[in-house]
């Protein structure tokens, strides 16, 4: 090759071609001398992983509500898609099965199918990101199918490496509200345990009817190893007003209106482990601010002798008011670390915190200008020491700022909580409506509360705990504690039962440490108390007749299936030819509730009246005339276990 320029022979050093090892002279062969030349190299291996095989519906592996990760999918010549791993999960009526993978997109671009236990494709995700995600909620009790493919190759390895997370979550009762365009419209402030993100992509939307100077609390308390919850407020334009991003296990906001209108909270998961969504409680109270600083219930605690004592939790509820500090005693060993977090919106007013050895000097502090303070301080011996809250600036619409606190690093010991003592009926605690947080159960405790309850409400008790710390169990007792009305003891991480009020009076609920476990000396429980009116009472066939002028006619005869409520009375007209006895007998059961007749003349004058305090009543007028006249059933005292009493009516009219 002399001829080309530049040649690659006579004066090109090294050349390529009769002295170097290997040559390049020929293109299909260019090692001559070695017998291993470069001209075929194997092709790279597909490792497969440990659940093969699962490339059919019908050697789906059955993973069950889990995430693991190293899984492989590798090509499959010839076949349509080109790979496919296909897994399985048992759901039950109401249940959303959902199925996320994580992986690299650059090298291989993975999709996901999902089928029902017939086989019909129910969901599909085939973006152009590192994640896909398909969730179905089933109808019924049915094995739910999942079929991962490699829809297209590439990068440096061949198949795709991914990890997946395959699990069941019941959607709570506020949902559809995974957008602003379906936010759950609020009927008013809310308490509610385990609500429910059933994938890492999901928001749920709540919509508040806000008037001007009010004051808005929204609080999220959740579990935060399994990942982080945010809350973010729109303001009635959809314009964002205020977030809430702490890496803590609660969130919270607090917002005075200026303007009125439905506000917007957003709860979303930022981010999420790969892993089953999330479970939190949830708090939104709104209603007129307060013209000053409200002391919270931990108060007094404005000095060392006065200081709340704290162990590792989170404390939520404090307001911190201005030339008021407050303090919290700790109990630390040499070689813990106390570490404090100080939650709060530094639009509503600048918190500082300070931590003090017992003689109130300051041995560490956090001053900073915006949301949040901390403190991580090495104890260097045993003893007690304080944290300190200063209100350094007011600001917002209202007078101080509501704070959280939460303690972790120290020995854990069992700090009873602000309600105590109340460890028998006789010192139970007043309850009312609302949301209890932070309760403490020691071992050899007992906590009680007292109930006022009316006939016929709709009683709902609920406490939440973390189950791994101990079991906690829940009764409800009568007036006299002799008899157990209603109870909650199985070993899952909350109680709850609803319980219809029989009788008016004062009613005793008892929570009960069932067994203590964990690291920490007894379990912290927050505590939800709803009773409501009951509206069971069914009207019959002849409402509406709670007045004389709307008054049922009825002849002689026999009248059954009839309905009488409380506060609505029945009406009937009794149509007389002429003179003579009218006849009126009412059956019922006394023990659901006493009922007493009235009987009035044509010009609505009252004759007669049957009003014992047994089953039945009866009467009998003689009619001087004929007419219509009205009988009024009418229902004095409710009773039993339903609202209203049934009834029936046997007539005699001339």
């Amino acid at each position: 090759d002399d001829t080309v320029i530049p040649d690659d022979d006579d004066t090109v050093i090294p050349d390529d071609d009769d002295s170097v090892i290997p040559d390049d002279d020929d293109i299909t062969d260019d090692d001559d001398v070695a017998p291993d030349d470069d001209d075929f190299t194997p092709p790279p291996f597909c490792y497969p992983d440990p659940y093969e095989p699962n490339d059919t519906m019908a050697t789906a592996y059955p993973l069950g509500a889990s995430v693991i990760f190293v899984v492989v999918a590798c090509p499959a010549a010839g076949a349509s898609p080109a790979a496919h791993d296909w897994w399985s999960i048992d759901a039950s009526a109401g249940e959303l099965a959902t199925f996320g993978t994580d992986f690299s997109h650059a090298e291989s671009d993975i999709a996901l199918e999902m089928f029902d236990s017939a086989g019909a494709l129910v969901a599909t995700s085939n973006t152009a990101t590192d994640h896909e995600e398909v969730s179905y909620l089933t109808p019924i009790d049915q094995t739910i199918y999942t079929r991962l493919y490699l829809a297209a190759a590439g990068g440096a390895y061949v198949g795709g490496v991914y990890g997946l997370g395959q699990w069941l979550c019941t959607p709570d009762v506020w949902e559809p509200n995974d957008d602003l365009a379906s936010a759950a419209p609020l009927p008013g402030p809310i308490s509610e345990f385990s609500l429910s993100l059933c994938a890492d992509t999901a928001e749920d939307w709540y919509l508040a009817p806000l008037a001007a100077n009010d004051l808005l609390e929204v609080r999220a308390v959740f579990d935060g190893a399994d990942g982080d919850l945010d809350l973010n407020l729109y303001d009635p334009s959809g314009n964002l007003i205020l977030s809430g991003l702490n890496e803590t296990d609660v969130e919270t906001l607090v917002h005075f209106v200026t303007t009125p209108g439905d506000y917007a909270i957003q709860v979303l998961i930022d981010p999420d482990d790969l892993g089953d969504g999330h479970i939190y409680d949830l708090d939104i109270n709104f209603a007129s601010a307060p013209t000053g600083c409200e002391p919270d219930l931990f108060e007094p605690d404005d000095d060392l002798a006065q200081a709340t004592p704290i162990t590792n939790t989170v404390y939520e509820e404090f307001t911190a008011c201005a030339a008021e500090d407050d303090l919290f005693a700790i109990d630390a060993l040499a070689g813990d670390t106390i570490e404090l977090l100080l939650d709060f919106n530094h639009a509503e007013g600048d918190l500082d915190l300070e931590l003090l050895d017992a003689a109130g000097a300051v041995v560490d502090s956090s001053t900073s200008a915006d949301d949040d303070e901390a403190i991580a301080w090495p104890v260097p011996s045993d003893g007690t020491w304080y944290a300190r809250v200063t209100l350094a600036g007011d600001a917002g619409g209202v007078p101080g700022n509501l704070y959280g606190l939460t303690l972790s690093g120290t020995a854990p010991i069992c700090v009873l909580d602000l309600y105590e003592p109340n460890d028998d009926w006789s010192t139970a605690f007043p309850m009312v409506n609302g949301t209890y947080r932070d309760q403490t159960i020691c071992p050899g405790d007992e906590d009680w509360y007292e109930l006022s309850l009316n006939h016929l409400e709709e009683l709902i008790l609920d406490i939440g705990y973390d189950a791994s710390e101990g079991d906690v169990d829940l009764y409800l007792w009568d007036a006299s504690v002799s008899t157990v009305l209603a109870s909650g003891t199985t070993a899952d991480d909350d109680e709850q039962f609803t319980w219809i009020v029989t009788a008016t009076g004062t009613y005793f609920a008892q929570v009960v440490l069932a067994s203590d476990s964990g690291a920490m000396p007894g379990n912290l429980y927050d505590f939800g108390l709803v009773s409501v009116p009951s509206t069971a009472c069914s009207p019959d066939t002849y409402e509406p007749n709670d007045d004389a002028s709307s008054a049922s006619p009825l002849p002689s005869g026999s009248w059954n299936g009839l309905t009488v409520c409380e506060g609505e009375p029945d009406f009937y007209l009794l149509p007389a030819s002429g003179p003579g006895a009218i006849d009126v007998d009412a059956l019922f059961d006394q023990t659901e509730g006493d009922i007493d007749l009235h009987l009035y003349d044509p010009s609505g004058s009252h004759l007669a009246s049957s009003t014992s305090s047994s089953d039945d009543e009866a009467l009998v007028w003689m009619a001087t005339s004929g007419g219509d006249y009205v009988l009024e059933v009418q229902m004095v005292a409710d009773a039993g276990a339903s609202t209203g009493n049934d009834y029936s009516l046997v007539l005699s009219i001339p």
